[in-house]
């Protein structure tokens, strides 16, 4: 028992200092909707939509980034108004240091009523797993053109984290430790 204190110690101090083995990356920014909308009813042809952010400094797309990847791979891109999903389909996407630029082709009609319409999807490349890309187009007031919030979030790997790992550990020999000690006490006075 006297050797499984310091181990036990050292296991939970490399627990608590232990850095997470797929912390997600956050980007966030704002855009503007290629046009806007002078009446009630608005209807967008073959509009596009443009975001842009600041990147982290060690953070940056090259020509082997995986943006020329990201128009296959969007699924499920649609609006939603108050609850109604409107589908659209994604002609393409460029993926670059300066933003997100998507546009679509069929034509998208929407009723403004006064409700706040909510576009997402998810981006998936096959090399930098996932990126979920969120819009929050606030088309209040009318006309004065849509601002739309955008956050970038780079999937975390499904790998376990080390301060899991070590709980786990931690658990397993402690009950063994347990068991240990309970197997001493059980044993008959006669050996």
């Amino acid at each position: 028992m006297k050797r499984m204190i310091p181990f036990l110690v050292a296991l939970a101090a490399a627990a608590s200092i232990a850095s997470s083995a797929c912390a997600a990356t956050l980007i966030q920014g704002l855009g503007m909707f290629s046009s806007t909308a002078l009446t009630s009813k608005y209807t967008a042809p073959n509009k596009s939509f443009f975001f842009s952010f600041e990147l982290p400094d060690d953070f940056a797309f090259t020509a082997a980034s995986p943006g020329t990847s990201l128009t296959a791979a969007a699924t499920k891109f649609m609006y939603r108004l108050d609850g109604v999903e409107i589908p659209t389909t994604l002609q393409y996407i460029a993926f670059t240091n300066d933003g997100f630029f998507f546009v679509f082709t069929d034509l998208i009609e929407l009723y403004l009523l006064g409700a706040d319409i909510e576009t997402s999807g998810v981006l998936a490349t096959p090399t930098a797993g996932a990126y979920q890309v969120l819009f929050d187009n606030d088309f209040t007031p009318v006309g004065a053109g849509y601002v739309v919030a955008t956050q970038v979030a780079d999937a975390p790997a499904p790998a376990p984290e080390p301060g899991v790992w070590a709980l786990l550990i931690l658990g397993f020999a402690a009950v063994g430790s347990a068991l240990r000690g309970r197997a001493r006490l059980a044993r008959p006075s006669w050996r």
